[in-house]
This record gives C-alpha cells, structure tokens and sequence, in this order.
C-alpha cells in the first residue's frame, strides 16, 4: 500500500502511515498549522513561491485560466510539471522501454488539461470542460439520456475538430483517474437476510411474494443424513437436501471475525466509511477479501467478559419465546382467523413455489378464490375436546390458573360474525344485481329480524349446538336498561360529559377506529370500506341486560363528523371541532351507541389557532382497580334504571 507523510499536529510530517491512518490522525490531532507549503504531498517550492506574483505571465493562458493541472497532480500524487514538460508519452531516461501505467495515465490526464477546448479557447481545456458538465450533472439530477443529449447538442455547436465523449459512460472513463468515480456504501450489503450464526451466505433464504416474509428452506441439513425428510422434496421445497450441516461457530470465533471485518456496535457514516476502506485496502490474496459474511453489527453483549464464552447465547426469557410458538400452533390447528398462519397469502405463496398442490387455492364458479381446509386444522369435533379439557383443567396459582374461566365451549367462533356472513351471502343470491352499498343497506335493516328466524330454525331442524349467547342475542334484550355515570373499561376510567363540566379534570374524551363504507369518488360509485378514525364526547352510558349472565354496556356520543370536524395541523397532529357533529337531532337513523369494550380513551386540549378546534391527546391505558367505598357522595359510579323501548 502507498503510504505518505502525516500532517498532523503529532507527526508533524516525520512519519509514513497508510492513508487510513493519515485520515484518522488528523481527526483526532488536527492539522499541522505551520505546514503550508504542501512539498511532502506533491507540490513543488518552487510552485507554491511563485503563487500570486507576477511569475504567473510565463505559463500559457490555458494552464492559467483552469486548474486541471493541479488536481491531476493532486489526484495521482506526481511532482508538478507544466505544460511544456510533457513529451508525448516519450520516457527521456530510457527511450528503450516506454513508461508504465500510470506514467501513461498521468501524460494522458495532462494531455487533456493543457489542450484548449477548441482554438482560441481561453476559457475551458479538453479536461475541464468534461469535469464541469459531469459536476452540473451530479447538481441537477440529470438522467444519462439527459447528459448524452446534451453533449450531441454542444458538439454541434462547437467549431470542427472538437472531441467530445459519446455518452456519460465515456466522459466518466476520462475521469476515473482523477477518483470521481462513487459506488453505494451499504450498512448492509446483503440486505439484511443473512441473520444465521452459523449458515451465514449459505441460508436458503427466500423471499415470499405475496405473504412478504422471509422464507430459509434449507433447515433439513440439520437432520441426520439417513432421515426420510431429506429424501422427500413434495413435503418441503420440492428438493432433496443431502448437504452437511454448516459449522457452527462459538462466540469466540464470532468475536474474531466481527474483530477482523471491523464490525462495530454502533454505526455512523463516518464508520461505515472506514470500514469499507478498510475492506478496500485488504489484499486479493486475503481469504476475507470477497467473502460474504453476515455480521452488520457486534452485539453490545460482547461487552460483557463472558459473552463469548457462553454456551447458551440464546438464553433469553424462555417464558416469552415458548408462548410466542405456542400462540401461533394453536391459532393455527384451531383455524383462528387473523390469527392462523395457514391464511390465504400462504396458500399463493405454496402456488407460487409450485409445492404442496393439495393447498393451492380454487376457484368458484362466481370468480372468487376459496381454500379447502388443511389436514392439521381441527374439525368442529376436535375443538370441542379440546377446549373440554381445558375448561375442566385446575391449575397452580400463577400459572394459567384462570384459563377455564375464559373457555366458551361453543363458542368456537366470535359472536354471531358467521351469521353475519351467512346473511350477507343471503341478500346476494337474492339480489344478484344489487351493488355493495344496497347489500349493505338491506344487510342493515332485515338482519336483527332474519338472525332471531334463523335461530329458531336451527334450534328446531338442526343438531347444531348454539352458545347461550348466540340464542340470547337472537331475542330482544330486557326493556329496563340502567344509565351509568362513570365505567372501567380497557384500562381506562370513562365519565359522562355533563360530569366532567363540573371537574377540573376530563374523563369523556371517546375514540374508535371503525371500517366505514364510502364512495371512491364522483366518477367511481363502486363503495369501499375504509378503516376511519372517530372522535366524540361520552353523554351517556347505558347497560342492557340479555340474560343473567349476558349485559352489554353502551357508550353513547357526540361524535365530531369525520369529513368536516376533523383535520391535521402543519406539525401532524390531529384537531377536532365539536360544533360539526356527525348526528345532532337524535333521528331514528343515527348510530351515536358503540360498545364500551371498543372504546378508546382520548382527551382534548384547545388549539392556539382558536376558532374551536381542539387538539386530540391519545391516552394510554392503565391497570386500574375498583375501591369500594361506603361513601356514597365520593363514589364515581352511580346508576339508575330507565326503560327502553325495543322494535319488534
């Protein structure tokens, strides 16, 4: 490697280093301030004396007017030569044999700064002329379409004779001895994927298409090499796998590699710059030089004196990773949806790889894409055995000991959302002409009716065992509700709005994020279903009663109109305007009533601007408890019964 001389306060030109080092000796020590006539890096005594005295007049106009001579002298590290000192490539010292390479690079670069652009040129050398219009490029952005055209366009306008490079490939080849060129510095050139200790390159890893997550196929190589599952590509990826499994390597060889490659714990540009440089100035020979390695970043783990002698690297809270695997096998063969791993973008994903032909999905005859049922998902059966044992179990204090409590044996899906389902592919057969927003409609106005007909009926025809939940809401709840002053919901401790006017302190603050049914625009009548936030004030807080065991409790709202009431301010936050209400004149239409389980505490501050927006302040939620006190006077919650009166 080249080295040259250390201007640093320290070194004080004394010493040789390597770049890298020069480079880091003056970030740490400063520059030597005495060193301004730079001999020891290429420039002449003799040059820098004559700077700004009348000496300048013999040199030529060109080499004057443009300063493409010294930075090809920078550029290369070559003594100072004028422009008479060149001889066309001729060595002087031994005609016999011709210079080598970058002799020839250095006579070419000042070959093209001291040639006039054109005769006459004053102004521009061959050289500067290129630097110019490439460093307006990297400006301005141009594309290279952009940058070829405009060298056709000034070729034409110059005088005969004048050479010109083609395209922005040619011009950048002129300057690449001058190190203009650039190339991307990545913190991670490997995008991210190789995350195995062990496998490093060699992961198999995949990226899935549809389900955007990353696959690593090659996870049989850990298997002894006569198991079945490494003859048996229909089961995987439809490959052998007959490889060894990779050398896994301990902490202390991770630290000497992490060591080696100049992997560090915390990154900034400047470090992944000399780390790059670093790379760049190893050897070919150097085995490190062009293999692929995994490590981004040293764990701050490695700090520790006993990290990389630790066995168990992994060893992290085993409570946390087993019921992550444990979650995800059980929303999986209980075919829990939004929760299942076996959904339908993992049925592309095994049409995509063309494996696993039995689970790719069909079609119906209406278009739409269906998927039979996996081998391992429980049938209605299983599911009822399953959670049998598991309403039954008792265990120790601490552990899962409540598990039984939050069983619904029947239950097996949420509420009435299969009926809800069913209706709606009810009113399509009935109306195969009608549009999303008429489905909708009739969806909304005939389900509470078909939902109890329904219920009947399969109580009557069929063996189908209903929940007492599903048969309690098919009815009407109980005419006597009971108004409620204040309710713990969530973690969140909500108030009615007119109690909140008499405290210094607000507790009625509501928002919900809700699929709500709109147009896409004037053009486009075909409705879509957006997930929209609400905001609203509480008024009041009604429970109705099912059954003994069945209450639901309401929260009814002002609710700010999301199209006109609500808005961002220039730093992103969200205001609110409570005089533009979504329902004002209590219709028989309007649904002010959300359930008090999908409510979200909120509170609201006034707007500098004024004009009655409202800044909105999400709260988080708190664990709260109940004290009861025999204070009546102190007790936030309070009740009294009202009627209601319910439609048939």
């Amino acid at each position: 490697m080249t080295r040259i001389y250390c201007p640093c306060r320290k070194c004080k030109n004394r010493y040789l280093y390597v770049r890298l080092v020069v480079k880091q000796h003056l970030r740490d020590n400063g520059f030597w301030k005495k060193y301004k006539k730079w001999d020891k890096h290429g420039e002449s005594k003799d040059n820098a004396d004559t700077l700004g005295t009348d000496q300048n007049d013999i040199v030529t106009d060109s080499y004057m007017e443009n300063d493409m001579v010294r930075l090809v002298q920078e550029a290369l590290g070559t003594p100072n030569v004028g422009p008479h000192d060149q001889n066309d490539g001729k060595s002087s010292t031994n005609p016999c044999v011709g210079p080598d390479e970058p002799t020839k690079k250095f006579l070419k670069l000042m070959k093209g700064a001291n040639r006039p652009l054109y005769h006459g040129s004053k102004r521009h050398t061959a050289l500067s002329y290129i630097v110019r219009i490439l460093q307006a490029k990297v400006l301005h952005g141009w594309t290279d379409s952009s940058f070829k055209t405009l060298l056709e366009i000034a070729e034409e306008s110059m005088p005969e004779g004048v050479q010109l490079p083609n395209s922005y490939y040619e011009a950048q080849k002129l300057t690449e001895d001058l190190r203009f060129t650039y190339k991307t510095i990545d913190a991670c050139p490997n995008s991210c994927e190789y995350a195995c200790p062990s496998c490093n390159s060699e992961n198999g890893y995949q990226r899935l298409k549809f389900g955007q997550k990353a696959s690593y196929m090659t996870h049989r190589r850990w298997l002894p090499y006569d198991h079945k599952y490494r003859a048996d590509p229909r089961s995987f990826n439809g490959k052998t796998e007959y490889r060894l499994k990779p050398k896994t390597l301990s902490g202390v060889d991770i630290d000497a590699q992490l060591k080696l490659n100049g992997i560090l714990t915390e990154y900034k540009r400047e470090d992944l710059e000399q780390r790059n440089l670093i790379q760049a100035q190893k050897p070919d020979n150097d085995p490190f030089k062009k293999k692929k390695h995994n490590w981004k970043k040293r764990s701050i783990f490695f700090e520790l004196p006993y990290w990389k002698h630790n066995l168990i690297r992994h060893n992290l809270d085993v409570m946390h990773i087993e019921k992550n695997v444990c979650d995800n096998v059980l929303w999986t063969i209980l075919g829990v949806t939004g929760k299942t791993k076996d959904n339908m973008n993992s049925r592309r994903d095994l049409e995509l790889m063309g494996i696993r032909e039995q689970y790719h999905l069909k079609m119906r005859e209406s278009g739409t894409e269906y998927a039979d049922p996996a081998e391992f998902e429980m049938n209605n059966k299983g599911k009822d055995m399953f959670l049998s044992a598991l309403s039954v179990s008792r265990m120790l204090d601490g552990a899962a000991s409540n598990i039984a409590r939050r069983v619904r044996l029947q239950d097996r899906n949420i509420g009435v959302t299969p009926f809800l389902s069913e209706h709606l592919a009810t009113i399509r057969r009935q109306y195969p002409t009608a549009n999303e927003h008429h489905v909708q409609l009739i969806h909304f106005q005939e389900f509470a009716k078909w939902f109890k007909e329904h219920v009947i009926n399969l109580q009557r025809t069929s063996d189908v065992l209903l929940s007492e939940e599903v048969i309690a809401l098919s009815n009407p709840p109980n005419p006597s509700a009971t108004r409620l002053n204040s309710y713990n919901v969530n973690g969140f401790f909500f108030r009615v709005k007119s109690l909140d006017n008499c405290r210094s302190t607000q507790n009625s603050g509501v928002a919900l994020e809700a699929d709500t049914m709109s147009v896409s625009s004037r053009k486009d009548k075909n409705p879509r279903v957006d997930c929209l936030p609400y905001y609203g004030r509480l008024t009041e807080i009604i429970r109705i009663t099912y059954s003994i065991d069945i209450k639901y409790v309401l929260f009814k709202c002002d609710w700010v109109n999301p199209s006109t009431g609500i808005k961002l301010d220039p730093f992103n936050y969200t205001l609110v305007n409570f005089k533009r209400l979504l329902y004002k004149n209590d219709r028989i239409g309007d649904e002010p009533f959300i359930l008090a389980s999908q409510a979200h505490q909120v509170w609201y501050t006034p707007d500098p601007s004024g004009q009655d927006w409202l800044n909105v302040v999400h709260m988080p939620h708190r664990d709260l408890s109940i004290v009861k006190t025999n204070n009546t006077k102190e007790a936030d919650i309070s009740s009294e019964p009202i009627d209601v009166e319910i439609d048939e």
